[in-house]
């Protein structure tokens, strides 16, 4: 099974991330893939391909996990990488996401392809990169406050209309 590590977002910062979606979508400046408004998380860690048993191997060590409950705030929204824009990405204010990863990263040795942030679009082509930059430089969004109370382990099974998304394990935070 394919799995990651996640935090679950509140309704408005889903709706947030909807509304600047369709904004950049009123520019006609990239064409992409947009995530859907129930399928908006932000990766903590991504373990790919895993067996059952090493699934229960990390539901296990989840389970060790000491972190307090926090609160976050969306507070920004960006894109990899400056030559080659491929991901459309929001971000949150919140030091304890790094605190967080960092716990993750003592449980399942350091990790360089993770980097927290919730993408919005998988790019396939932007028409003027410069109009596109300046674009998001200059986008207004919605600092939405919500509170973080569990990570969640899901499944991920990659289908032609887009990644459905499960469940595995759910830790709740102190």
């Amino acid at each position: 099974m394919r799995v990651f590590l996640c935090l679950e977002l509140s309704k408005e910062v889903r709706e947030e991330i909807t509304r600047i979606g369709k904004e950049i979508q009123k520019t006609k400046l990239l064409i992409g893939k947009y995530v859907e408004p129930e399928n908006l998380h932000l990766t903590l860690r991504f373990f790919g391909e895993v067996s059952e048993d090493e699934a229960d191997d990390i539901k296990n060590k989840l389970e060790t996990l000491k972190f307090r409950k926090f609160d976050a705030e969306l507070e920004q929204v960006g894109y990899f990488s400056e030559d080659f824009i491929r991901v459309l990405w929001a971000g949150l204010k919140c030091a304890e996401v790094k605190g967080l990863v960092d716990k993750i990263e003592e449980m399942f040795g350091r990790n360089d392809k993770n980097s927290c942030h919730i993408t919005i679009a998988r790019i396939k082509n932007i028409s003027d990169k410069n109009k596109f930059k300046e674009f998001i430089k200059g986008l207004k969004i919605n600092k939405v406050k919500f509170h973080v109370d569990k990570i969640i382990l899901k499944s991920s099974v990659l289908t032609e209309k887009g990644p459905v998304y499960s469940n595995v394990f759910v830790k709740k935070l102190e």
